[in-house]
């Protein structure tokens, strides 16, 4: 033979390997009724494919290597039984083997073993395809015979049966409902646990009260105060199971009272530190006779306003007004005058003289008004 034989039909070879790559992924990642056509293609491809290699060794190589497979086969066939009955081989999940038992598997049936995993995998999907096609061009009776002799030697009989539903299936296409496979190919119904009610088959025994109800014609639902104990019991354990609800359910809503109480703290917190930046920098930007006077608190929300603080309202930093906000204020932001209501940058001393001769009730501001020679007397 020459080199042009071995390229060519190392040719066909690879792009028969191909072929079957490309389904065998498509394969892996459908489920249900289309994985099941996706399979019965790659059958039919391998069936293809053995007879392109088929043609290919005919048209190369002439009648003979067709006559040395057919007695090749014939004596085949007549180890097996001595008769012509054809030994059918197990169909196994070839890609889920190690390439040790694809080896052996390929030396039970005659094979090369020789090659890669891939190489063994694609003899053996050749191999069964056409063992199939073979089983299918017999007889009745020869297939009668293949089903006994491979009952004989314990092989294939699931094989068989699923030759023989292959050939029926074959007239009537599946039906597709995706209505009911929803359109993915995915089961809808899983395997769920159905509830057994054990009752029905446990027999009562003879001094149980449902045998006493029994034997003496009694319905147990109308007679239910007959059994005083077990009724006691019942109270009692429904009143655990309130009182267990209830406890778990104030324990849950005081847990759930006290993680909101905490995140609103939080956020007044927070609040607090960012309004006291504010006032700092609010008293940055004043002028200088609003430094000498003071801010009057009526103002204070014209002043915000102007560094962009809109909708202020005291009572989200947690104050009724906002004099309790400024006189809560410490001196190093800024200082308060709750007479005059007047609010000074940090560090302004207020003169407390006038403070406390205005408490005073003996306090007069001038004596002008007396004459020096008045009697006090």
């Amino acid at each position: 033979m020459n080199n042009s034989y071995h390229q060519e039909r190392s040719r066909l070879i690879q792009k028969h390997k191909e072929e079957i790559k490309s389904i065998e992924k498509e394969i892996k990642s459908k489920k249900g009724i289309l994985k099941e056509q996706l399979q019965k293609k790659l059958s039919q491809t391998l069936e293809r494919h053995q007879k392109d290699i088929e043609d290919f060794e005919y048209r190369h190589n002439g009648d003979s290597n067709r006559k040395k497979d057919e007695k090749a086969a014939a004596d085949n066939n007549s180890e097996c039984n001595g008769d012509n009955k054809i030994l059918l081989f197990e169909e196994r999940q070839w890609n889920s083997l190690s390439k040790s038992e694809l080896e052996s598997e390929c030396k039970l049936r005659g094979i090369n073993s020789k090659g890669n995993k891939e190489d063994l995998v694609t003899r053996l999907f050749i191999f069964t395809a056409d063992q199939k096609s073979k089983f299918n061009s017999l007889s009745e009776d020869s297939k009668k015979n293949a089903i006994c002799n491979s009952v004989k030697n314990n092989e294939l009989n699931v094989f068989i049966k699923a030759a023989c539903t292959e050939e029926i299936n074959k007239a009537t296409p599946p039906e597709i409902n995706f209505s009911e496979a929803g359109g993915t190919g995915k089961k809808k119904f899983r395997n769920q646990s159905k509830k057994i009610d054990h009752r029905r088959n446990v027999r009562p025994g003879e001094n149980s009260w449902a045998a006493f109800c029994a034997r003496n014609d009694i319905s147990r639902k109308k007679n239910i105060g007959l059994n005083i104990h077990e009724d006691s019991d019942l109270e009692d354990n429904d009143e655990e199971n309130r009182i267990d609800k209830q406890s778990e359910c104030s324990s849950s809503s005081e847990e759930d009272g006290n993680v909101g109480i905490d995140e609103e703290h939080e956020k007044i917190s927070k609040r607090r530190v960012v309004m006291v930046k504010v006032l700092e920098k609010m008293f940055s930007k004043v002028t200088i006779n609003e430094k000498k006077d003071g801010i009057k608190l009526s103002d204070i929300n014209l002043h915000l306003t102007r560094l962009n603080v809109k909708n202020f309202r005291p009572e989200l930093l947690g104050y009724k007004s906002i004099e309790d906000w400024i006189s809560s204020q410490s001196k190093k932001t800024l200082t308060y005058d709750s007479i005059n209501k007047v609010v000074f940058p940090p560090g302004y001393r207020i003169s407390d003289s006038k403070e406390s001769n205005e408490d005073d009730v003996y306090y007069i501001d001038s004596l002008d008004e007396y004459d020096s020679n008045d009697d006090f007397m």
